[in-house]
């Protein structure tokens, strides 16, 4: 066994014993005796770098929330270039991005502290030379922290409260009331001069349309019916069968075509209740599959998950329910985008709201096409 793996083991072994509090004052010793990086200079516009580091948050739907900050940095530092560190289910909704050079991918049963994937991600970050580092984790863990003292940028930047010095080492305290990820997010960037672009939007690849085309007349749905995206195993893991079964009911008796939208696989009793409902079940698409579905898509209902926010970027008509601590951190209302309040559970009074917005936005869908 080499010298460097021994340490790892080591390292790893020191993990596995240490509490939390004794493992964060070990790394953040790691990091001063051995990532020595720049003296911050601040202010700081980062328009003349050349090697940029982002890191992502793990949470898909998080991820998405950083969008409009990647997007406004790209198109600030068109001339440098930018590596997304990001678990690999990230990885496909930035993509199809410009102004991208690089993905650092890693998968969730390998996102922990001094893992083989992460002690290779730490010396390939450390020999990127990164002139700036932007952690856009909001609560990233000591594995993400690590990496970002690793990276020895100058510039360690990251929101008030997503890791102290020596892992970041400029922070941004958004104002009071800023409650939405996004609008958090671009504050990351913005700290650094870069002009924050409007909300990004997403457009669909032609060849995805047609491919989704394909897929639903596979099983026998005309591509032009009236679709209604229902984020079936979310409402039922989290409000239960009867509600959701009100809900679907409600939706079908206005004769739209309903189906159930599942980012990726969902739990068994979830895919068991769905199958006997008679209705249409995607699941575990390919992100682009899934973005063409929800863009042919007159309506989707969801909750606190990808398919609300992925509704919300393609500005198809979407009705989302939310506890209201959800709603200030996923929801900013638009013309094509509602949220619900809801104080822990909805009711009957909740599919009532859902039905008043449905009429109003697919009728007024329907007028415009």
């Amino acid at each position: 066994m080499t010298n460097s793996k021994t340490f790892g083991s080591f390292k790893s072994f020191l993990s596995s014993v240490l509490p939390s509090g004794a493992r964060l004052s070990l790394l953040r010793r790691i990091v001063e005796r051995t990532y020595h990086a720049p003296q911050l200079v601040f202010p700081r516009d980062i328009g003349s770098s050349q090697r940029l580091l982002v890191i992502l948050p793990g949470d898909p739907l998080v991820a998405l929330h950083q969008l409009t900050c990647i997007v406004s940095l790209a198109s600030y530092v068109k001339d440098a270039s930018i590596a997304l560190l990001c678990e690999r289910r990230v990885t496909p909704f930035f993509k199809t991005l410009s102004g991208i050079s690089d993905f650092i991918e890693y998968d969730d049963v390998e996102h922990f502290l001094f893992s083989p994937r992460f002690d290779k991600i730490g010396k390939e970050v450390h020999a990127g030379r990164y002139d700036v580092c932007l952690m856009l984790d909001p609560a990233p863990d000591l594995s993400l922290l690590y990496i970002a003292g690793q990276s020895a940028a100058a510039v360690r930047v990251g929101l008030a409260g997503a890791g102290d010095y020596p892992f970041i080492n400029l922070h941004v305290n958004p104002a009071p009331g800023t409650t939405f990820l996004t609008d958090k997010s671009v504050l990351v960037a913005a700290v650094l001069g870069v002009p924050v672009l409007a909300k990004a939007k997403w457009s669909v690849a032609k060849e995805s349309v047609e491919e989704v085309g394909h897929m639903l007349r596979e099983v026998n749905i005309d591509p032009a019916s009236r679709l209604i995206g229902i984020d079936g195993p979310y409402f039922f893991g989290r409000f239960g069968k009867k509600w959701t079964q009100s809900l679907v009911d409600m939706l079908q008796a206005k004769q739209h075509l309903c189906y159930f939208f599942s980012y990726d696989q969902p739990a068994a009793e979830a895919s068991e209740w769905m199958e006997r409902q008679g209705i249409p079940v995607f699941a575990n698409l390919p992100v682009s599959r899934g973005a063409a579905l929800v863009h042919k898509s007159k309506f989707v209902v969801a909750g606190a998950g990808v398919l609300f926010e992925l509704a919300d970027l393609l500005r198809t008509p979407v009705a989302g329910v939310f506890t209201e601590q959800e709603f200030d951190a996923l929801c900013k209302e638009s013309d094509t985008t509602r949220g619900l309040r809801i104080a822990s559970r909805p009711d009957n009074a909740t599919i009532e709201s859902v039905e008043r917005i449905v009429d109003a936005c697919v009728g007024r869908r329907l007028s415009d096409t």
